[in-house]
Formats: structure tokens, C-alpha cells, sequence
């Protein structure tokens, strides 16, 4: 039997929430409502999914083009989530 100093947490999504998460496969194929909805049930759920956003200016993508930009904001946001650990 669990002692008294014991705990467990469960951290759940609802089958509608997988349901729309699970539509996605490319950001710029879902519409604005389906961006929010996705939006929405991340932000909702911390304990599960972490989230992190980073940035680039239109001229930094063209000074270092869009595949270098967007690695670099992928590494920026990889520390981001590590330094939250």
C-alpha cells in the first residue's frame, strides 16, 4: 500500500486535443483557427509540452539565409528549453 509521503500526477490530453494535434505536419497548410486551436491546447498543457519561440528579422534571414536562420533559431530555442530544466 503507498505510504502517506507518496504521489503520483497523470498529466492528460483529451482524445478531441490528440485529435487536432495530430493533424499537423506542416504549420502553413492549417488555417488560422486551426493554428489557434493547436496554439491553445500547448499553452494548456505545461506539464506536458514545452514550448519555446524564437525569432529572426526578415533582414537577419537575409543576411544569413532562411536555412541558417532557422537552424540558429532551433538551437535558440533547444538552450531556451534546456535552462528551464
Amino acid at each position: 500500500s503507498p505510504s502517506s509521503s507518496s504521489s503520483s500526477e497523470e498529466a492528460l490530453v483529451s482524445p478531441s486535443d490528440m485529435e487536432a494535434l495530430a493533424k499537423v505536419n506542416d504549420c502553413k497548410e492549417l488555417t488560422p483557427h486551426q493554428r489557434q486551436e493547436i496554439y491553445d491546447i500547448l499553452h494548456s498543457h505545461p506539464e506536458i509540452f514545452a514550448v519555446t519561440v524564437a525569432h529572426r528579422t526578415p533582414e537577419e534571414i537575409d543576411d544569413i539565409n532562411l536555412t541558417r536562420a532557422t537552424q540558429e533559431a532551433f538551437a535558440e530555442s533547444i538552450e531556451t528549453l534546456v535552462e528551464r530544466k
